[in-house]
């Protein structure tokens, strides 16, 4: 997914599964399965860690 008014300079690959946040100029690949923003680009996280994080945060709200 590429979010809107970002800039994806020539000779740059975009991974499957991979999300631009809106405004993103993507100057370097991305890998596949990561979130990136920001001017410049940066990696926020990838799904593995998005992932984990739910499900530690799934586990820690059981029993509330």
């Amino acid at each position: 997914m590429i979010g809107t008014n970002s800039t994806i300079l020539p000779g740059v690959t975009i991974g499957n599964k991979a999300v631009v946040a809106a405004g993103t100029v993507v100057h370097k690949d991305v890998a596949p399965g990561t979130f990136v923003a920001g001017n410049p680009m940066r990696i926020i996280f990838t799904n593995e860690e998005m992932i984990e994080r739910n499900q530690k945060d799934m586990f820690l709200s059981k029993g509330k």
